[in-house]
């Protein structure tokens, strides 16, 4: 019995140490992209309001085709009501969909304060260029790679 929960904690540790920013490759359930996706890469937001206004985010994201890429909004203590809005500006070779990139809520309103863009189903070296708001502090401009 022992060993049974001393392997499930392993279990819950590694899983919590898994880097951000990195694919989790494998089926997936997302009830956001309706059925099931290859896998999912999570990057982080940082902001604050109070004192000064500060935000951070990975400029370059790696996706994969047919994905989530799930934003982690990380406001400091007061700021969690700010909207965040994502916009797509473009994508790589021209013509291609940018809607999906379109998102927006409130890290009190979201579900584990993520906001969840179902990637299409492109072809690898699709490139997209995103703005990422967050109200009353600023806009970040990163890209999502479609590399695997």
């Amino acid at each position: 019995m022992k060993k049974i929960v001393y392997l499930a904690v392993l279990a819950v540790l590694l899983a919590a140490c898994a880097p951000l920013g990195k694919p989790i490759k494998g089926p997936i359930t997302s009830s956001e992209c309706g059925g099931t996706v290859r896998g999912k890469t999570t990057i982080e937001l940082k902001y604050r309001s109070k004192n000064f206004l500060e935000m951070s985010i990975k400029e370059k994201s790696d996706v994969g085709a047919n994905t989530e890429l799930r934003i982690r909004l990380k406001p400091k203590a007061g700021d969690e009501s700010l909207l965040v809005k994502t916009i797509g500006k473009s994508v790589t070779p021209a013509g291609g969909d940018i809607t999906w990139m379109n998102k927006q809520g409130a890290a009190n309103a979201l579900v584990d304060q993520t906001l969840i863009l179902c990637v299409p189903n492109v072809a690898v070296g699709t490139i997209y260029k995103f703005d990422v708001e967050v109200d009353k502090i600023g806009t970040f401009d990163p890209r999502a790679d479609v590399t695997w």
